[in-house]
C-alpha cells in the first residue's frame, strides 16, 4: 500500500540553513571603499510578477527578457497527483505551461508546448532545449531534445552517453557557445558537440566538480566547479586544446547564473550577486545585488536571471510550504535597480540576539524593512563578542553592557526560552529583573490583541503589576502527563493537582498498576521542582520546606531506584512501544509523557483514546492548567531606552504574521488559522518509535488508511474543529510567570541537599530542616 508521505522539506531545510548562520547589519563593502559608511548601494526593489492562476515559475528554467516590449518569456509549472485503482497516492507529474507575463499583466500561456517535468534548460532563437533521460535495466541513454516555439515540433538528438570517454551521470545543465556547438558534462568530464552531432572537444575535470556550464554573451564558455568547500571556481573553457583555465574564485559563493551584456557571468552567495567582467585582461568581481540593503531575505529569494538594463527575476519561496504534487510554490518577483540610499537620514531600530534568528523572526524583519522604508534595521549579534574560550560570554557582556547604560539597543531577542531560567537568555532576564522594558500591554490593546493572545503568553510575561514586559510569538507545551479519565479519577475534572495529590496518587495505586514506567530518583525531581514554589513565600521571605508533604516527598523520593538501578532491574526496560502500549490499554501504566506538545499531534498512541487527559507537574497553583509550562520561540523585548518605540512594536507585531517551523501561533486567531491547514491530514501513529510516525494529506477521492492494513502497530487519527478547540483551551490555561521560575536560588540549596540525602546523609526530617535553614536565611537576606 502506498501512502502519501508529503512532508515540509524545503521547510526544514531553510531551517537548517538559517541555523548555520544569519544575516546580519552592516556597512557594505562599496560603503567601505568609498570610506562613506552612511550610504547603502546596489539596492534592488522587487513587486510580484504576474502569473497565470495556478501556475508556478520554474527556478531552473533561463527565462528571456524583452527590454523593448517589457515582456519575459519563461516556464510554470503546475503539479498533479496520480492515484492507482484503488485510490492511493501513486506518483505526482509536473506539466509545464510557456508562458509571457510583463509587470502590466499575464499576455499569453501555451500549455503542452514545452515537455512535462521539473526542467533543467533555456531558450535560444525561438526554440527550448533541455535533456531528456531513457533508463531501462540494461540501458542508459540521455538526448538533447528541442522544441519550435511556434510550431511544436520536437527534435531530438542522439545518445549521448557514447560521447564521454569517462563514464558517469550527465548532469542536466549545459550550454551552446558562439559556434554553435552544445557544451555537456557528466561531472568528470566536459565535452563539446557539433549541430551534426560529433565530438568537437573532450576536456578532463581533474579537480572539483564541473557543476554548471555557461555561456557569455561574447559566446565564450565558462565552467563551475566546486571545489571542496571553498566556494566555486569559473574557469574558461578552450576546445582548441581541450583544456580549463581556472579564472576566478568565490569563496562563499553558493551557485552562478549566466551573465548579460555587461557581465561575463554572476556569482550568488549570501551577501547577494556578485557580477564578473573583464578589464584589461583580468576577471574583475564587483557587487551587483547586496541582499540587506535591499531588504532581502537569501533564505527565502533566488535570483534567477539578471537581464540587461538593471531588470532581476527572482522567485521567492515560503520556508514553511515543502513539495506539492512535485513542485515547490513560488511567487516570481520582477527587480529592479534603486538609487542608493543614504542611511543617515533614516531611522534606526536595534535587535540584540546571540546564537541565532530563527526562520519566523528573519522574514518579520525582511517584511518590516519592505514597510517601512524609511528605517533600517541592525541586526547586532553578540555571541562572539564575550571573552574567547568563555561559553555564553557574549550573553553576559550584553547584559552588563545594557545594565550599566553603555548599549542601548532597541529590542533583545532569543529564539527560544526553556522552563529553567538558565535556558532562557540572560539579557532578558535582567531586562525585566532590572525594570528597563516596556509595557506592551498598551499597544496589545489598541492593535486589539490583548485577549487574542493566549492567556498562557500573557501569564508568562505578567510582570505584577498589570503590565506584559515582553512576548513570544510561537509556543509549545513543554512535557505534561497523558492519562484516561478512569485512571486520574478526581484530578480528570479538575485538570491541575498539588504536590500533596500528586504523591497520594503516586503511592496509592491500585495493585499491579504502576503509576509511571520511569519514576526514579532522576524523573520524579523533573516533574515536581515547579512544585516547591508553594513552600516559598515571596512577601514575607519565609519558606516551609520542614512541612509534613515536603519531608514525605523526601521520603517517596529515597525509595526510588537510581537510574543505574532501573536501567538493571525494572521490568520495563525490555519492554518496546508495543509493550508498553499493551499496558497501558489494559490501565497499567496510569501516566504516560507527551513532549513538545504543539497542535495536529495524535495523543492515541497513549491509551487507545483519541481525546485522552492532560495534566500538568504538580503545581502550588489552583487553577485548570497549572503545571503546563511552555516552551517559548522568538522571545521580544522592547528596552524602556527605545526612541523609536511604535516602530519597535510594529517590528514585533509582524512576528505574529509569520509562520513558525517550531511552534503554535500565540493568538488564537493564528492558531485557528493555522489549524485550518490540518484538517484535511491523516496521522499514522505507530506504538514503537522504532516505526516512525507521520503525516499526509487526504487528497480528492483519496481512501482513508485502514488501520488493519498498517504495517505495525498503531492508530490512524484525524485532526478536527473539535481537536482545536481543546487544544486551544490547553494553551490559554497553560503557563507561570517566568519571573517565578527564574528565583531558583532556593530551589539550587534544595538540589544540593537533597543529593546529600540521597547519598546517604540523614533523614528524610534531617534533610528538611538543613533545607528549610537555609532557605530561610537566604530569602531573610533577599526580602
Amino acid at each position: 500500500m502506498k501512502h502519501n508521505r508529503l512532508t515540509r522539506l524545503l521547510a526544514v531545510l531553510l531551517a537548517a540553513v538559517l541555523l548555520a548562520g544569519c544575516g546580519k547589519g552592516k556597512k557594505t563593502e562599496d560603503a567601505e571603499k568609498t570610506g562613506d559608511p552612511n550610504t547603502l548601494t546596489h539596492v534592488w526593489r522587487g513587486s510580484a510578477l504576474p502569473m497565470p492562476e495556478g501556475l508556478t515559475i520554474s527556478g531552473s528554467v533561463q527565462p528571456v527578457w524583452d527590454p523593448e516590449r517589457g515582456v519575459l518569456t519563461c516556464a510554470a509549472l503546475r503539479g498533479e497527483q496520480v492515484n492507482d485503482e484503488e485510490g492511493y497516492y501513486d506518483y505526482d507529474i509536473v506539466h509545464a505551461t510557456l508562458v509571457e507575463t510583463s509587470p502590466d499583466g499575464v499576455l499569453s500561456e501555451r500549455p503542452g508546448i514545452l515537455p512535462d517535468g521539473n526542467l533543467t534548460g533555456f531558450f535560444r532563437e525561438n526554440r527550448f532545449f533541455w535533456l531528456s533521460q531513457e533508463v531501462t535495466e540494461n540501458s542508459y541513454r540521455v538526448m538533447l531534445q528541442s522544441v519550435d516555439l511556434d510550431t511544436g515540433e520536437t527534435t531530438a538528438g542522439d545518445d549521448l552517453v557514447p560521447l564521454f570517454s569517462e563514464p558517469g551521470v550527465l548532469y542536466y545543465t549545459f550550454a551552446v557557445d558562439g559556434d554553435g556547438d552544445f557544451w555537456f558534462t557528466n561531472g568528470r568530464e566536459i565535452i563539446a558537440v557539433t549541430p551534426a552531432w560529433t565530438r568537437r572537444a573532450s576536456i578532463p575535470v581533474r579537480s572539483g566538480e564541473a557543476q554548471d556550464i555557461l555561456t557569455s554573451r561574447d559566446g565564450r564558455v565558462w565552467i563551475a566547479a566546486a571545489g571542496n568547500g571553498r566556494g566555486i571556481t569559473v574557469s574558461s573553457a578552450d576546445k582548441e586544446t581541450g583544456t580549463l583555465r581556472p579564472a576566478i574564485t568565490n569563496q562563499t559563493a553558493t551557485r552562478v547564473m549566466e551573465g548579460n551584456g555587461e557581465w561575463l557571468f554572476f556569482f550568488v552567495d549570501h551577501e547577494g550577486v556578485k557580477g564578473v567582467r573583464e578589464e584589461n585582461g583580468n576577471l574583475v568581481m564587483e557587487e551587483v545585488v547586496n541582499y540587506d540593503n535591499s531588504a532581502m531575505d537569501y533564505h527565502t529569494i533566488t535570483p534567477v536571471a539578471l537581464f540587461d538594463g538593471d531588470v532581476m527575476l527572482a522567485v521567492r519561496y515560503d520556508p514553511n510550504t515543502g513539495f506539492i504534487h512535485g513542485i515547490v510554490p513560488a511567487e516570481a518577483l520582477f527587480c529592479t535597480r534603486a538609487e542608493d540610499i543614504d542611511i543617515s537620514r533614516l531611522k534606526t531600530i536595534t535587535v540584540a540576539y546571540t546564537d541565532t534568528l530563527s526562520p519566523a523572526m528573519t522574514a518579520a524583519v525582511n517584511r518590516f524593512r519592505e514597510e517601512h522604508v524609511d528605517f533600517r534595521v541592525e541586526l547586532e549579534d553578540w555571541t562572539d563578542k564575550g571573552t574567547p574560550g568563555t561559553w555564553g560570554g557574549g550573553a553576559a557582556r550584553m547584559t552588563q553592557d545594557i545594565v550599566t547604560g553603555l548599549y542601548k539597543p532597541d529590542i533583545l531577542y532569543s529564539a527560544t526560552s526553556n522552563t529553567e531560567g538558565s535556558d532562557t537568555a540572560v539579557y532578558i532576564q535582567q531586562a525585566y529583573a532590572k525594570g528597563l522594558y516596556v509595557d506592551l500591554l498598551p499597544y496589545l490593546e489598541a492593535d486589539g490583541l490583548a485577549y487574542d493572545l493566549f492567556g498562557s503568553v500573557r501569564r508568562t510575561f505578567d510582570d505584577g503589576e498589570g503590565g506584559i514586559w515582553g512576548l513570544a510569538s510561537h509556543v509549545m507545551i513543554d512535557e505534561v502527563f497523558v492519562s484516561t479519565p478512569e485512571l486520574l479519577g478526581p484530578y480528570a475534572e479538575k485538570g491541575y493537582w498539588n504536590l500533596a495529590e500528586f504523591l497520594d496518587f503516586i503511592e496509592t495505586r491500585p495493585e499491579g498498576t504502576e503509576a509511571y514506567n520511569h519514576l526514579t530518583q532522576t524523573t520524579l525531581p523533573s516533574f515536581c521542582e515547579g512544585a516547591f514554589r508553594g513552600f516559598i513565600d515571596l512577601e514575607t521571605g519565609t519558606c516551609s520546606f520542614d512541612s509534613p508533604v515536603f519531608v514525605r516527598y523526601l521520603e517517596l523520593l529515597r525509595s526510588l531506584p537510581t537510574e543505574t538501578d532501573y536501567e538493571r532491574h525494572s521490568p520495563y526496560v525490555s519492554l518496546d512501544g508495543n509493550e508498553l502500549a499493551e499496558l497501558r490499554f489494559a490501565g497499567k501504566l496510569a501516566l504516560s509523557r507527551t513532549k513538545k506538545l504543539v497542535f495536529g499531534q495524535t495523543l492515541a498512541v497513549h491509551y487507545g483514546m483519541k481525546d485522552p487527559v492532560l495534566i500538568g507537574n504538580p503545581s502550588p497553583d489552583e487553577r485548570r492548567g497549572a503545571g503546563m509550562e511552555l516552551v517559548l520561540r522568538d522571545v521580544c523585548v522592547i528596552l524602556d531606552t527605545c526612541e523609536e518605540r511604535d516602530a519597535a512594536w510594529a517590528l514585533l507585531r509582524s512576528l505574529f504574521d509569520a509562520d513558525s517551523l517550531n511552534g503554535a501561533p500565540a493568538l488564537h486567531s493564528g492558531f485557528r488559522e493555522a489549524a485550518e491547514e490540518l484538517y484535511a491530514r491523516e496521522y499514522v501513529s505507530y506504538f514503537d518509535c522504532s516505526a516512525p510516525s507521520y503525516s499526509h494529506i487526504l487528497w480528492d477521492d483519496m481512501k482513508p488508511t485502514d488501520p488493519a492494513a498498517l504495517p505495525h502497530p498503531g492508530v490512524v487519527t484525524r485532526f478536527t474543529p473539535e481537536d482545536t478547540a481543546r487544544m486551544e483551551e490547553v494553551f490559554e490555561n497553560a503557563g507561570s510567570p517566568l519571573a517565578e521560575r527564574w528565583n531558583d536560588a532556593a530551589v539550587k540549596i534544595v538540589r544540593e541537599e537533597i543529593s546529600a540525602f540521597l547519598g546517604g546523609v540523614g533523614t528524610a526530617e534531617e534533610c528538611a530542616g538543613k533545607i528549610q535553614s537555609r532557605a530561610s536565611i537566604y530569602l531573610a537576606e533577599q526580602h
